[in-house]
């Protein structure tokens, strides 16, 4: 038995590896940040290098978002709110304060567990000031809807409160009303769209801010502003929807979905007759509802109109397409967010450009650290160059119509800046150096002049939000102002020397409008009803291409001659600047940043007992305020630490190489017979450095020295007690070094849905164990249709050496129809091909019992692997009369359905073996919760 014994611990010494190691995209940290703390009465502003005047802003504007919230909300704070902020987008994707990735289009995010507030700068003020208002009011929901609770130990009330309450409230508080929710909701209710308040719980993406934030402004107008707030301490103290409706507005939630609809249709109907819907006037280049996605945007005409340019998201990854003027040709130039140069296509901020002979495009996107632009090849998709403006942020690019300079809007250390770059000096020149927000630039058309949108203007204070239309002159350095004070304007472009367009809003809807300069009048040339943006002219400006909102995403449309029907001149209001005073903040005593740690979140129970003593179970999880240093220590202490399991982590993550360490004791029971279990005591300590070459590729090492201490009890009958009959350690020190590849696309419940990603990895063992290993992972994900999906797995993995480690297959998460860890060998192959499909969306029952499924999936798969040691050839097939079947292959086939928990997947699947020729065992079922590869 003793002999057995430590047989039996060479196969207990490395747990199965096929789980122990991880995929995901990189965060990286590309700059050293020297974070500065600005304190006022109620906030801790830190921020850092380049961002003074982005601090006193924030100051000014969150005290006064604070006074306001709390005039109707009534909340007490033990503590200064912590805001951070970041000088441009891709700083921000940098943050540690959570270690998910931040994708392009996420505006700020307020964290649950310390209330911290995170936003980025992006070039405007007006946006600026909105997400730290937004974010504010999560702050004060976090504070009012866990009353009562520690979010560190729990977050079930959040949980229970729909989406569209948090976020709908959110856009409320910090906007009010504003064009963008009446263009949104405007095409639901034309459009058939509106979702019933009941309902709008099961939804997420845009809808639920902009139809959330017109609930709320319905609350306001038909029953007062303090009834909001009554609402607010409704949901906070009873958790559900309908006692909060029922107790605020005395309505069931069924009467209060009547009255919101009834509401809308009211005021909507009427007015939507005024506008122009599309009709046969304009060409739809695009269809989303057909195609998918939800942006089809920055369409750019070709000089002579016959190709247009532009971005999409019909695939889940953003793309540029090349297309006709006219439907029937669609090519895809190129595929964003697979590379590490075309990380972002800034599908929320877009901008193409064809040079003046049609053969090139240039575009903006992030490669890594910093913004660039490229210039690509429309024939064949190829990046013929590169530009680095040298800034944070690049957006819009315009080409003259020499084809010598580029034009882009920059954004760099708090500032949204003009830069030129010359293409013959291979030079760049800012032409722009001030706190305003100029964007939008545009060539004259014979390339002297640019014409740019801004809100500069001179005020005393610091004036903002209202923008007008600018020539730059680039020949004297000099900027003439066209008009100014016309609200939220974009994208303005030269007809004729004389006249311009650009987009604005009048009447809750943005429009196209021509400014003349010589009788200074302003012109309407689309009338729609939502939100047309992104206008484009060829060089004749007999075409005119843009992205409008309709039915629920944005599509692109052509109309031919825009001005050659232009009626009487229409009045633009004009519309006041914003004004933030931050003088008072300007000197404001500031001071360095110092690490200091407190409690993310606690877990945990304990117990005495007379038989035990002192026994309970515990996590805890520690962080500085920026995320840059993390401690976890989990344990469940039986008596004392000697005979306790402990894991104690620290991560050091502020600079681009990651680095950690982990100091553990764990106990595990592996029984043999009746009589005979082994117990094991394994202590080590571990350290890991991760070095992300980009966004989807990177190297990890580290090395670990363990000492299991392994125990042969004997449970002797007549003593009824447990006898040590042996024991046995040994020291492992091993080292290891993976790469990592992962370019896959995830839905919005965070299943691969296209794409691939790979492992590769090595592990050395010397001293005590001697062991070598290798082990390669390839995923791939073939989307059939929008939501099924092919995918693929291949395992390998093989081991030598003195102590030759011994892996195994079989079990759901490896080779099903198969017993848990059915073979085993020094080498492992696994084969995996599932096809997913859509199986239930939603279902509620009320009989026989109350039940609701979402997101019910089903599964057809096909497994293959094969364990085996070197002592023996292997043979995956052999021939018989009957065909082709496995010999040392081992394969199955099967069904399965996956039903999402939230927090996990609940998985059910039911295979039988196969040779090929036959079914060789009865179906095994299994039920595990976990995720699919």
């Amino acid at each position: 038995m003793i002999e057995k014994f430590k047989m039996f611990l060479l196969l207990l010494i490395i747990p199965s590896i096929l789980n122990g190691y991880s995929f995901g995209k990189n965060k990286i940290q590309y700059k050293d940040f020297h974070w500065k703390i600005l304190e006022t009465e109620d906030f801790r502003i830190f921020y850092y290098q380049g961002g003074e005047r982005l601090a006193n802003f924030a100051a000014a504007v969150l005290e006064d978002a604070f006074e306001e919230y709390q005039s109707y909300l009534h909340l007490n704070f033990n503590d200064k709110i912590p805001v951070i902020i970041y000088n441009g987008p891709i700083d921000f994707q940098q943050t540690n304060v959570t270690m998910s990735l931040i994708e392009e289009g996420v505006g700020g995010f307020t964290e649950i567990f310390k209330k911290r507030v995170v936003v980025p700068f992006t070039g405007s003020y007006k946006e600026f000031r909105h997400v730290l208002r937004h974010e504010l009011v999560h702050v004060f929901q976090f504070t009012l809807f866990m009353k009562g609770f520690n979010p560190a130990l729990s977050l079930s009330p959040l949980l229970r409160i729909p989406l569209w309450v948090m976020e709908g409230s959110a856009e409320y508080f910090s906007l009010g009303w504003d064009e963008k929710a009446e263009s949104y909701i405007r095409d639901l209710v034309f459009n058939d769209m509106l979702v019933p308040v009941s309902k709008l719980g099961n939804y997420g993406g845009y809808i639920v801010y902009k139809e959330g934030q017109a609930i709320f402004y319905f609350m306001e107008k038909k029953y007062g502003k303090e009834k909001v707030g009554d609402f607010f301490h409704q949901i906070g103290l009873r958790k559900d929807l309908d006692s909060a409706i029922k107790n605020t507005f005395s309505m069931s939630l069924d009467e209060f979905d009547e009255a919101f609809i009834r509401y809308i249709k009211l005021n909507y109907y009427p007015e939507v007759s005024q506008f122009d819907v599309p009709s046969t006037r304009e060409k739809e280049i695009t269809d989303h509802a057909k195609e998918g996605g939800f942006m089809n945007v920055a369409p750019t005409l070709s000089p002579d109109g016959n190709l247009i340019a532009f971005i999409s998201d019909r695939t889940g990854f953003t793309n540029i397409y090349i297309s006709t003027s006219g439907k029937g040709y669609l090519k895809r130039l190129l595929k964003g967010q697979r590379n590490p140069s075309l990380e972002n296509l800034h599908v929320f901020r877009p901008g193409i450009a064809f040079s003046p002979n049609g053969d090139r495009i240039a575009i903006t996107a992030q490669a890594g650290a910093r913004d660039v632009v490229h210039i690509v090849d429309v024939n064949s998709g190829k990046i013929k160059k590169t530009l680095d403006f040298q800034v944070d942020g690049v957006y819009t690019p315009a080409w003259s119509p020499t084809g010598r300079y580029i034009a882009v809007v920059g954004i760099d250390e708090g500032k949204s800046d003009i830069y030129i770059y010359d293409l013959e000096e291979d030079e760049i020149r800012r032409l722009t150096n001030d706190p305003y927000d100029d964007r939008d630039p545009t060539f004259s058309r014979d390339g002297k002049r640019i014409l740019f949108v801004s809100d500069r203007n001179r005020g005393e204070n610091f004036l903002f939000g209202s923008y007008g239309v600018f020539e730059y002159d680039l020949e004297n350095d000099s900027i003439e102002t066209l008009f100014t004070k016309k609200g939220d304007i974009s994208h303005p472009l030269y007809v004729t020397d004389s006249m311009i367009i650009f987009v604005a809003e009048k009447e809750g809807a943005r429009n196209i409008f021509a400014y003349s300069k010589v009788d200074r009048n302003f012109y309407q040339i689309t009338d729609y009803l939502t939100e047309v943006s992104y206008p484009s002219l060829d060089k004749k400006g007999n075409k005119l291409a843009f992205s409008l909102l309709w039915k629920g995403g944005y599509d692109i449309f052509l109309i031919k001659n825009p001005i050659d029907d232009l009626k009487k001149p229409v009045e633009l209001a004009d519309v006041d600047y914003i004004s933030v005073d931050t003088l008072s903040y300007i000197t404001q005593e500031r001071r360095g940043y110092k690490v200091s740690f407190s409690v993310d979140w606690l877990q945990g129970a304990m117990s005495y007992s007379d038989a035990f003593g002192l026994y309970g179970a515990m996590t805890v999880g520690l962080s500085d305020a920026l995320g840059n240093h993390r401690i976890s220590f989990t344990s469940d202490l039986y008596s004392d630490i000697a005979n306790s399991n402990f894991a104690f982590d620290y991560l050091y993550l502020p600079k681009r190489t990651d680095l950690g360490f982990s100091f553990y004791q764990f106990w595990q029971f592996y029984p043999l017979t009746s009589d005979y279990v082994i117990v094991e005591k394994r202590l080590g300590i571990e350290t890991i450095s991760i070095y992300p070459f980009d966004k989807f590729k990177r190297v990890e090492g580290g090395v670990g020295y363990a000492r299991p201490h392994q125990y042969l009890l004997y449970y002797n009958q007549h003593t009824q007690q447990w006898e040590n009959v042996d024991d046995f350690s040994i020291d492992i020190f091993n080292l290891y070094l993976d790469f990592v590849v992962d370019k896959t696309l995830y839905s919005s419940y965070y299943y691969p849905l296209d794409g691939y990603r790979v492992f590769i990895g090595g592990e050395k063992a010397f001293d005590g164990l001697k062991y070598n290993l290798f082990w390669a992972d390839g995923r791939k994900y073939f989307r059939l249709t929008k939501r099924s999906i092919w995918a693929f797995r291949g395992i390998y993995g093989t081991s030598w050496g003195p102590d030759r480690l011994t892996m195994w297959i079989g079990g759901p998460s490896s080779l099903r129809g198969y017993d848990y860890y059915e073979f085993i060998g020094s080498n492992i192959f696994l084969l995996n091909t599932e096809l997913r499909v859509p199986f239930v969306d939603y279902l509620k029952m009320a009989f026989p019992i109350p039940l609701e499924l979402r997101e019910l999936r089903g599964v057809l798969f096909f497994d293959m692997g094969a364990a085996w040691y070197r002592t023996r050839d292997f043979v995956p097939f052999q021939r018989t009369e009957f065909g082709i079947k496995f010999r040392d292959l081992k394969g199955s086939l099967g069904i399965g359905l996956r039903l999402n928990l939230g927090f996990a997947d609940l998985r059910f699947d039911a295979a039988r073996a196969t040779d090929l020729t036959r079914f060789l065992r009865p179906t095994r079922y299994y039920l595990t919760l976990g995720s699919d590869f």
